[in-house]
């Protein structure tokens, strides 16, 4: 467990450099089920057993999908998932925003990004 929390803490303090780096503005993505690095969200929480964005139960069962925390797009991110309960856009701005005022300075501008699908 110890090596797993040393990780992460070295993973935050890379996304808060480049953070920093990028003028203090912070990327989440909202991921779905099909969208692109799905899977990848899913699997990497799911594994972890991590507790929901919003409401905190953990682990965050059932995953409606994951929020990825990031600099921009591109940079390393920190993958957290949101459960059915908390999947209204307000509930998912509002742990964006809990997620921010743990981890970043107060300066820091929050952007979300939803993936929407384009119909054939």
């Amino acid at each position: 467990m110890g090596i797993e929390l040393t990780k992460w803490l070295v993973g935050v303090a890379q996304i808060k450099a480049e953070v920093a780096a990028a003028g203090n503005v912070v990327t989440a993505i909202v991921l779905r089920p099909g969208d692109p690095h799905w899977a990848w969200g899913f699997v990497t929480t799911a594994w972890r057993g991590a507790a929901c964005l919003y409401c905190g139960t953990k682990p965050c069962d059932p995953i409606a999908g994951v929020v990825v925390i990031q600099a921009d797009e591109g940079s390393m991110g920190i993958p957290i998932p949101y459960c059915d309960a908390c999947a209204a856009f307000k509930t998912i701005k509002a742990g964006c925003r809990q997620v921010l005022a743990d981890l970043f300075p107060k300066d820091c501008v929050l952007r979300i990004q939803v993936i929407v699908k384009k119909e054939k």
